[in-house]
């Protein structure tokens, strides 16, 4: 388990790693990025990350699950927010090795808050539904990705997923979207993609987003902004508009 940047949770968990592109939101995968600088790390990790990538850097679609990472999360530590699988799509089509003993310990540390995402909403809504009938652990947020409108089905497959949280990430948001229907839906992360070629995002795009979602009652957290060319992070920053609030959950907000 690594401290992260990333500013909707504290931690990353990566006991599964490697993955497969599968739309428009993949084509600069940041994890694929950060798995191709650590494949060329000596040791143990080094070796993990070779395995599932092509000599060129590019995932190779397998996947692997690294049981001793399973065992970084434990009971005793401090309660936290935890980003389980930043370097993997758990539901991918490749397999789902290493998932149920992963969420088994999910629930064994009901201290910590895991947040998990992926853009196979189906795969997951059908893995809930065999595996886990009566609803995944209350201590684990599912959501997906969508960056464009060909991909708003994935909110109606999470809505039918049985969880005590489920959230949706507008990010890398690619353009403009419409009249998204939110019942269900617990939480929304809107940002621009950032990263080496990344594609704008209009402001427009995300202060509509953002209007729709507060319309629907739905929390929402701004994570960046495209503002003059560059990608903007901070709150403080003179450009960044009122309405790019940072919310969390009811549930989150009781916490904090």
């Amino acid at each position: 388990m690594n401290a992260t940047k990333i500013e909707w949770t504290s931690a990353t968990w990566n006991p599964i790693i490697g993955c497969r592109r599968c739309s428009a939101g993949c084509d600069h995968c940041y994890a694929e990025r950060m798995a191709s600088r650590l494949a060329g790390m000596p040791g143990p990790v080094g070796e993990r990350y070779q395995e599932v990538l092509y000599s060129d850097g590019h995932w190779n679609c397998l996947q692997r699950f690294v049981p001793e990472v399973v065992e970084q999360v434990t009971p005793r530590q401090k309660p936290r927010m935890i980003f389980a699988g930043s370097m993997s799509d758990w539901f991918y089509g490749g397999g789902l090795h290493g998932v149920e003993r992963c969420i088994e310990r999910i629930a064994y540390c009901r201290q910590h808050t895991f947040q998990l995402l992926t853009k196979r909403a189906c795969e997951m809504r059908e893995y809930q539904r065999e595996v886990y009938p009566k609803g995944f652990p209350q201590n684990l947020w599912v959501g997906v990705s969508v960056e464009d409108s060909s991909r708003l089905k994935r909110i109606g497959q999470l809505r039918h997923v049985k969880a005590a949280l489920r959230w949706v990430s507008f990010e890398p948001l690619l353009q403009p979207i419409d009249a998204v229907y939110l019942h269900g839906i617990d939480w929304v992360i809107i940002g621009c993609e950032t990263g080496p070629g990344r594609r704008p995002m209009d402001l427009a795009w995300a202060e509509e987003l953002a209007a729709s979602a507060k319309q629907q009652g739905v929390p929402v957290f701004l994570k960046g902004l495209n503002i003059d060319g560059n990608v903007v992070k901070d709150p403080a920053h003179p450009q960044w508009p009122a309405w790019a609030v940072r919310q969390w959950p009811q549930e989150r907000q009781e916490e904090r």
